[in-house]
Formats: C-alpha cells, sequence, structure tokens
C-alpha cells in the first residue's frame, strides 16, 4: 500500500506541475462568473428574476463535456505521451508493481476530474452567496455532484484504455473525443441503443434524484455503469501489462 501511494502522488505530482491543468481551472471559474453576470444583465433588463440554480444549471455542461475534455488529457499525458517519449519506464522502475503503477496513474486523472467537479460546486456556491442567493437545496445538489463524480470514473477508464492502444497522445485524444461524441449523437437520435451506452448515466444524479425509478431498471443500470468501468479497467491493464518497454 505504502508502495501504491508512493506512485499515485508521483503521478499526481507530474500532472499539477503541468500549467494548463491551472488554466483550465482558471477558465471554470471564469465561465461560472460570465454566465452569472449574463443571468444578472437579463434579470436587470427584463426586470424578471429567474432564481436559477448556478450549481445544477452549470454541472450539465461541465459533468457532459468540459471534466471529461481535461481528464482526456490528464490521461494521456500520463500514458500515451510518456509512452511516446520514453519517461513511462522511469515510471516502471519504481519498486510497484506495474498493476499499481497503472492504477496509480488512472487514480491520478480520476483526482484531477473530482478537483475540477467539486471546484466548480465550491464556485457556483461561493458566487451565488455573493449575489444574495440562500443555496436553496445545498445539500440535493451536492448530493448529485458526489453521484455524478460515480460515471466520470468510466469515462476516464475508456481513455485509459483507448491510451493503451495508441501511443500517439494526439490519436488517443482524438478517439476520446470521437467516441464520447458519437456515443451522445447516438444517445439523442437512437434512444434505445443509447440507453445501453455508459454515457447515458453521465449526469447519475437524475436516477436517484427527482426521479423514481423501480429498483429493477435501477439496478440494471448500476450494474451496465459498473460492467463498463470493469470490461475498460481490465483491457486496459491487460495491454498495459503486456507490452514491451
Amino acid at each position: 500500500m505504502q508502495l501504491f501511494g508512493r506512485s499515485y502522488r508521483c503521478e499526481l505530482r507530474k500532472l499539477l506541475a503541468r500549467k494548463k491543468f491551472i488554466v483550465f481551472l482558471a477558465l471554470e471559474v471564469a465561465i461560472c462568473g460570465i454566465v452569472l453576470l449574463v443571468q444578472l444583465a437579463v434579470e436587470h433588463v427584463s426586470g424578471l428574476a429567474f432564481n436559477v440554480n448556478l450549481r445544477m444549471m452549470l454541472l450539465g455542461f461541465f459533468i457532459s463535456a468540459y471534466i471529461p475534455l481535461v481528464s482526456f488529457m490528464a490521461v494521456c499525458d500520463l500514458f500515451s505521451s510518456e509512452l511516446q517519449d520514453g519517461s513511462l519506464r522511469a515510471s516502471l522502475l519504481l519498486p510497484a508493481s506495474r498493476f499499481k503503477v497503472y492504477l496509480a496513474k488512472a487514480l491520478a486523472a480520476y483526482t484531477i476530474a473530482v478537483v475540477y467537479l467539486f471546484s466548480l460546486f465550491v464556485v457556483t456556491a461561493a458566487l451565488e452567496l455573493s449575489f444574495g442567493s440562500t443555496l436553496h437545496g445545498f445539500f440535493e445538489s451536492f448530493g448529485s455532484y458526489l453521484l455524478d463524480a460515480i460515471p466520470l470514473a468510466v469515462v476516464i477508464l475508456m481513455a485509459v484504455f483507448f491510451n493503451q492502444i495508441l501511443r500517439s497522445p494526439t490519436l488517443a485524444m482524438l478517439l476520446c473525443i470521437g467516441v464520447l461524441i458519437t456515443a451522445y449523437i447516438v444517445n439523442i437520435f437512437l434512444p434505445q441503443v443509447g440507453a445501453m451506452l455508459f454515457t447515458s448515466y453521465g449526469q447519475w444524479h437524475n436516477l436517484f434524484i427527482g426521479k423514481a425509478l423501480p429498483f429493477l431498471p435501477m439496478m440494471m443500470k448500476i450494474g451496465l455503469l459498473l460492467g463498463y468501468g470493469t470490461v475498460f479497467f481490465s483491457a486496459g491493464y491487460y495491454i498495459f501489462e503486456r507490452r514491451d518497454m
């Protein structure tokens, strides 16, 4: 466990040392501020108070597009980029096993995604408080963020798997984005097929909050998501373990 912790901290430091992740985090904060200012301007011009929950309004966009994009970059930096420049060998020189290195890299990328997700919650809540909001539904929205962090892990495992197939970080990034967009399009135009894709449950809070789904369909959806995660993780590790460094 100590070796895994050391590997995890090492991989996380690599990501935190890259300025682009700080820039994208600042951009996330800026988007939140711009959206709130637009909302206030519209309310001022129209004379109407919309009382929009900024936390939940922005969650859909960030969990479906922005945070996965940042997560893909983190995964590519830790896998295909290191494989391309040969620095992946340095990670394998640690006394930790390949499984621990693989898991540490995946968990480091997931940590970045979770940081972005809950930074969004903190920023939007702070902005609402700053402009006199009462933070109605605070615990419900916080629970929504917690629930949506679960399917986000499957999206990252998908990216990790594709990074084992391709050695080019650019191609791996494009493939991840292409698959995600294709899955969203299928979910819109072919909802019956889209219901079988893990991307249909990106906003997982909809299964538990605001809708009373029967127990069996809910368990089937949870099982489907866990199945995708298991397949992506296992297939990715299989390739990683047998790769000649």
